[in-house]
């Protein structure tokens, strides 16, 4: 399965909205994706450290998370990439320049961006 940034986004947000905890994939609200790519994105992000989460697994998909929180480095990405426009920005600039890239490449490229609409 490929990543989707723009999932992962999402995701975050939603975790950061929520008002309760633990979630499970049906409490993000997401409906442009089905389960099983929400619930490798939850993967991804629990791998990388970005969020606390248990996962059910059946067929060698999750079938269910619970998702408890963001972590501090989760939190830092997401206020990096939150606003629309650095979003949009980063994204562009990303695609137009190497295709695609890593985690730790995006939040750089967002970060550059931030500092350049700042005047910095």
């Amino acid at each position: 399965m490929v990543r989707d940034n723009d999932l992962v986004r999402d995701i975050l947000l939603k975790i950061e909205a929520a008002q309760k905890s633990p979630l499970v994939i049906d409490d993000l609200g997401i409906t442009d994706y089905d389960r099983e790519a929400i619930g490798y994105h939850l993967q991804l992000l629990e791998e990388v450290g970005y969020i606390v989460a248990n996962f059910a697994y059946g067929d060698n998909v999750v079938q269910e998370a619970l998702i408890d929180r963001l972590t501090w480095d989760g939190h830092e990405f997401l206020d990096t990439i939150r606003s629309d426009s650095v979003w949009a920005q980063t994204k562009s600039t990303v695609a137009a320049t190497v295709g695609s890239a890593s985690i730790e490449v995006i939040k750089a490229v967002a970060t550059a961006v931030a500092l350049r609409m700042l005047g910095l």
